[in-house]
């Protein structure tokens, strides 16, 4: 549910309960930038909407130089930063691809991908088996190879090359 003060995950009773987290802002966000490559037509209505949820997932969710926060709210154990792909790829992952997808094209200087990119890549490469995710935003925001992910129904993540990396 979207209302003003932002995305909330659960209504109960058309009542919102819940604070939206990383993944509702950055998959949300990434199926607008789908809407806007599939429907030229109302392509910069899709990209507007996109670009305004990428704005407040930002100053909810991220903290200089550290992945971003999986809650906006304080969290009893300290913040909790999802690196680790699962059924899906990571938040941080997610949230990563949508910032990168939107700065591509408007040429931002600096993109606002990369403080995030710079956060992630340290974890990214010490578990890459689990974190194939990040691996798949990390290219993608230096536009170093283009690739699928997948899961299998057992919930591993493969990453399939659509070309060849460059070099």
């Amino acid at each position: 549910m979207q209302r003003p003060d932002g995305l909330w995950r659960v209504s109960y009773h058309g009542q919102p309960t819940t604070f939206g987290q990383l993944s509702d802002y950055a998959n949300l966000g990434r199926a607008l930038l789908v809407l806007s490559d599939n429907d030229p037509d109302n392509a910069t209505r899709w990209r507007a909407a996109a670009q305004a949820l990428a704005e407040p997932m930002q100053a909810r969710f991220h903290d200089a130089n550290a992945p971003m926060r999986q809650l906006s709210q304080a969290a009893a154990l300290g913040p909790y930063r999802p690196l680790e792909d699962g059924e899906i790829a990571s938040e941080n992952a997610l949230a990563l691809s949508l910032l990168a997808s939107l700065d591509r094209p408007l040429g931002h200087d600096p993109p606002r991908a990369t403080a995030l990119a710079a956060a992630l890549a340290g974890h990214a490469t010490v578990q890459p088996l689990e974190r194939a995710g990040l691996l798949l935003a990390l290219a993608g925001q230096i536009g170093a190879s283009s690739a699928t992910l997948r899961t299998t129904p057992h919930g591993a993540v493969q990453i399939r090359p659509t070309r060849p990396p460059i070099g």
